[in-house]
């Protein structure tokens, strides 16, 4: 049997090869790299200082953190590997290969920024003719926080805790004064009264206690998370419920991302507004029409929308969700004469959305956002494996959820300058997250 010759590695090249020449052209990275090079990045060019070592550039980071965020890829250290090791992460990098310390520090002290970021990317989307605005489909998504149920404590658990801590304290003070002579020894040239270890560990973890405590109180809350003390109980698919966040999106019909946000609430009646607001704020364009499942209707929310800002609103209560899921069980007409006479003697705003629903084009209009704004929670949550937080306090969550909606959109802009279809895939590598 003939085969080929086996590679010689010591075979020197004529010319130096270029890392361009290893990334094939239309690849998501080539995108990612043209796209972020346009960005104004001003925001966080400023911050640094011009003392000391010069830094990466933030655009370099950026490049890569987008793509490891598209990618299912978050844990710092195994970026900074992929930096090493990976065609790809290597082009966007330059061949410059940040620890991962760099990377966290960077995603930890920008997240307010990221939001700039995330709206240069929607209006790039808006001038490249990938989608319009004015129609918004809304939903919200519980991801866990970075935080154990467990580590959750009333006021009473954690003035329990505070006083075992100052025990613990006093026990260490107490051994310490004791045994002089063996400090000496220890401490040698040292003053030898600096606080031991242990004791400052105990100091700082009675600090956080205390911190948890005054926000147990300002907040009014019963329990308080003790590593991550903006997270709250909220119930995920299946009945468990979590430390979580309520992650909000604002998608278009074609599925680009237009506003997101993470909130402490577990539910979104009071997302509505803000979320409109955020649409309009990012786009600079009026929100003509929203659809949202009955998770965010009340008369208040009608109001604002109907009344205040004129929308043209797709949005059932409850009752009528109710109503039209037992029509459905016992085999009877929809609308029943028991909503439309209900409807007919309320005479309130969610009255005449009822009969906007009963009508059938109407009814499939609002249930066309099942495939405008439910396919990205299960491209975020399912294909790249977004279930969880890295990061801990709503500020920070928020960045990470920001980074994961633009290099979402960055995906749809890739697409669009490719002519990729749409894949429905399952898997965290970066070749099956971007479907390629």
């Amino acid at each position: 049997m003939k085969f080929l010759p086996q590679a010689n590695r010591d075979q020197l090249m004529l010319l130096p090869p270029s890392i361009n020449d290893f990334v094939e052209d239309g690849h998501i990275a080539r995108t990612i790299d043209e796209i972020v090079e346009r960005l104004d990045t001003k925001a966080i060019e400023n911050q640094y200082s011009e003392l000391g070592r010069p830094a990466f550039h933030p655009k370099m980071l950026l490049k890569v953190l987008l793509y490891a965020y598209g990618s299912g890829l978050r844990a710092s250290r195994k970026i900074e590997d992929a930096c090493k090791s990976n065609l790809y992460y290597m082009y966007l990098s330059g061949m410059q290969v940040p620890d991962f310390w760099t990377i966290c520090l960077f995603r930890r002290r920008f997240a307010n920024e990221v939001e700039g970021i995330f709206c240069q990317v929607v209006r790039l989307c808006v001038e490249m003719g990938i989608t319009r605005l004015g129609r918004i489909s809304l939903d919200g998504s519980k991801l866990r926080a970075s935080a154990s149920a467990k580590r959750t404590k009333t006021k009473a658990e954690i003035e329990k805790l505070m006083r075992r801590v100052r025990e613990e304290i006093n026990k260490a003070l107490a051994e310490a004064e004791a045994i002089d002579e063996e400090e000496n020894r220890l401490y040698g040239d040292r003053r030898g009264d600096e606080l031991p270890k242990e004791i400052r560990k105990k100091e700082v973890r009675l600090k956080r206690l205390d911190e948890a405590l005054k926000r147990l109180e300002e907040d009014e809350k019963e329990k308080v998370n003790l590593t991550d003390a903006e997270a709250n109980f909220m119930q995920e698919r299946h009945g468990v419920i979590k430390p979580a966040y309520n992650c909000q999106v604002a998608a278009t019909p074609e599925q680009v991302i237009v506003a997101y946000d993470t909130v402490c609430d577990a539910t979104d009646i009071k997302q509505l507004e803000p979320m409109v607001e955020k649409v309009e704020e990012n786009t600079g364009e009026r929100v003509e029409e929203v659809k949202a499942d009955c998770g965010y209707a009340s008369e208040g929310n009608y109001e604002y929308a109907v009344e205040t800002k004129k929308i043209d609103i797709y949005m059932p209560d409850k009752g009528f969700v109710k109503e039209r899921k037992r029509c459905m069980k016992e085999g009877l007409p929809f609308p029943s004469e028991e909503l439309i006479l209900k409807s007919n003697t309320e005479k309130s705003i969610a009255a005449i959305i009822r009969e906007k629903l009963s009508i059938p084009e109407n009814y499939r209009k609002y249930k066309a956002r099942m495939y405008e704004i439910e396919p990205v929670f299960g491209h975020l949550k399912f294909n790249l494996g977004y279930r969880h937080f890295l990061l801990r306090s709503q500020k920070k969550v928020k960045g990470e959820f920001g980074l994961m909606c633009a290099a979402y959109n960055l995906m749809k802009i890739w697409k669009a300058k490719t002519g990729k279809k749409e894949k429905i895939v399952i898997g965290n590598s970066f070749n099956l997250a971007w479907g390629v």
